[in-house]
């Protein structure tokens, strides 16, 4: 949500409401938009940005009706929707068609069913601005196609971790500073390209948890490393 780093061309406007023609002439202009105050998205807005093949950047935003998230489906280079703090499954449904990184990481929870139908969404996920996750929504997540981004949960209970587990792809836990055996064992069985765990706290682990996280190849943490106490 901060000023835009990437080395493209990127046009930044500060409406906090867009019509149709201003997103015309936004995607006419340049690959990437940054839309830092923008509050609200008219659907015929949204279909005219979800032209654009670049970087959308609206971290203001903190609703989406289904229609507007729908306008905004399609490739692109990525989508940031991380002032959003709320999403029906409906408006998760369009979301769910963007071919591309996305990052909702101003969700808290997830409304009933959203999980499913964000699971549904090819790429890059992050949800880094959940705090706590059902088994049954962890149980959904793993059959995205995509890595996921988890890394606002700070305990896990082992139930949870072998549901989220079954993700083929990478699972990125770094906001965890300590976990119990089982759930470490739980953990162990995921089997996608990396298993992310890089704030666990070497003084709130047991050796068990360390040996059992040491088995899995392509595991990242920073227990070995790390003196007791920090």
């Amino acid at each position: 949500g901060e000023k835009p780093s990437w080395p493209s061309p990127c046009v930044t406007c500060y409406e906090r409401e867009l019509t149709a023609a201003q997103a015309k002439l936004l995607v006419g202009t340049a690959d990437d938009i940054f839309l830092p105050n923008l509050q609200t998205l008219p659907p015929q807005a949204a279909w005219v940005l979800g032209q654009s093949r670049g970087i959308l950047s609206l971290p203001a935003l903190q609703k989406i009706s289904p229609t507007a998230a729908a306008g905004l489906s399609g490739q692109r280079k990525s989508l940031v929707l991380t002032g959003l703090t709320e999403l029906t499954d409906e408006a998760a449904s369009g979301l769910a068609r963007v071919i591309a990184p996305l990052k909702l990481d101003g969700l808290q929870s997830l409304a009933p069913g959203v999980a499913v139908v964000l699971a549904r969404h090819a790429g890059h996920l992050s949800l880094n601005g959940i705090e706590w996750l059902s088994e049954s929504d962890a149980a959904a997540l793993a059959g995205h196609q995509g890595d996921l981004c988890l890394n606002g949960i700070e305990n896990m209970s082992a139930e949870v971790a072998a549901a989220v587990a079954g993700l083929r792809h990478g699972l990125h836990l770094n906001g965890l500073t300590a976990v119990s055996a089982p759930t470490a064992a739980a953990l162990t069985r995921h089997r996608g390209w990396q298993l992310s765990v890089n704030g666990l706290r070497a003084d709130r682990v047991t050796p068990e948890v360390i040996a059992l996280l040491s088995q899995r190849r392509h595991t990242s943490h920073n227990i070995a490393r790390l003196p007791a106490g920090l």
